[in-house]
C-alpha cells in the first residue's frame, strides 16, 4: 500500500497528500472505481483536489466566507445537523426489552401462522381437447416445461408455466379447488376457468405452520423499536409545544 502521508502535490501552502487521494477514489460511483485506481485515474483526482483548493483559498482570498449569503448557507447546515443530533438524542433513549418482544409475539401470535400454500405450474389452452392432446405427449415424455413453453397462452410458460407458491384465495376458484385435492407431482388436464383450460402440475406444497418466537425476535425487535422510536417523536415534539409557541397561519 502507497505511503498515505505521501504529500504529492502543494497549493500555496497546502498539501495534498496520498491520503485525501484515496479518500476521494473512495467518494467516487462503483462504476468509476476501477477507471480512478489506474495511474492516469489517480492524477484526474490529484488534479480535482488542486482544483478545488484553488477555488477555496481563492474564496478566502476574495473573503467569500464573510458574505452573508455565505454565512446563512452556514446557519442552515448547522440548523440541519443540529435537528439530525436533536432527533439522535431522542431516539438513542428508546430501547425494547425480550421480555417486552416476547409478550408481544405471545399477544400477536396470529400474526406469525404461515397458511397452507400450493405451488404450481400450468398450460393454460382453449379447449379440453388440446388439454387431453398435450397431457398426452407429456405421459410419453414430453416434459411438462416444455409444453408450457410450446402450448401455454399464459406469460407464465416463459417460465415454463411455474407460478410460484400461492396461499387460498389468490387463485381462481376452479383452479384453487383442484389443486387441494391433487398430491405433489399429480398433473390434471381440463380444468376450466374463466380463463380456458388448464393443465395443472402440483409441483410442490407447504402445510400451515407457525414461525417460532426464534425465528422472528431479532426481526421483530428491530420492528418494535422503530414503532417506539416513532411515538416516542410525536411525544417529544407534542411536550416541545406546551413550552415553545407554535403558530398556525
Amino acid at each position: 500500500m502507497e505511503n498515505e502521508n505521501k504529500v504529492l502535490a502543494k497549493v500555496g501552502k497546502t498539501e495534498i497528500t496520498q491520503k485525501d487521494v484515496n479518500a476521494l477514489h473512495k467518494s467516487v460511483g462503483h462504476d468509476k472505481i476501477l477507471h480512478y485506481a489506474s495511474p492516469e485515474g489517480q492524477k484526474q483526482l490529484l488534479e480535482e483536489l488542486i482544483s478545488q483548493e484553488l477555488l477555496l483559498q481563492n474564496a478566502k482570498k476574495e473573503k467569500l466566507h464573510e458574505s452573508a449569503e455565505f454565512l446563512e448557507e452556514v446557519e442552515k447546515i448547522k440548523n440541519s445537523i443540529l435537528k439530525q443530533f436533536a432527533l439522535r438524542e431522542v431516539l438513542k433513549k428508546v430501547s425494547v426489552s425480550d421480555e417486552f418482544v416476547k409478550n408481544y409475539y405471545e399477544e400477536n401470535i396470529d400474526s406469525f401462522k404461515q397458511p397452507e400454500s400450493w405451488k404450481a405450474s400450468h398450460i393454460l389452452v382453449d379447449t379440453q381437447e388440446e388439454s387431453e392432446k398435450i397431457n398426452q405427449e407429456i405421459k410419453d415424455g414430453k416434459s411438462f416445461a416444455n409444453a408450457a413453453m410450446e402450448y401455454s397462452k399464459c406469460p407464465s410458460k416463459e417460465r415454463g408455466g411455474d407460478l410460484g407458491f400461492f396461499t387460498a384465495g389468490n387463485m381462481v376458484k376452479e383452479f384453487e379447488d383442484s389443486v387441494k385435492e391433487m398430491e405433489v407431482g399429480e398433473i390434471k388436464e381440463g380444468i376450466q376457468t374463466q380463463f380456458g383450460y388448464h393443465l395443472i402440475n402440483l409441483t410442490d406444497k407447504k402445510d400451515a405452520s407457525l414461525k417460532s418466537f426464534e425465528e422472528v425476535k431479532d426481526e421483530l425487535k428491530k420492528q418494535l423499536i422503530l414503532i417506539h422510536q416513532e411515538k416516542a417523536y410525536i411525544e417529544t415534539a407534542e411536550e416541545l409545544k406546551k413550552t415553545i409557541p407554535v403558530e398556525y397561519l
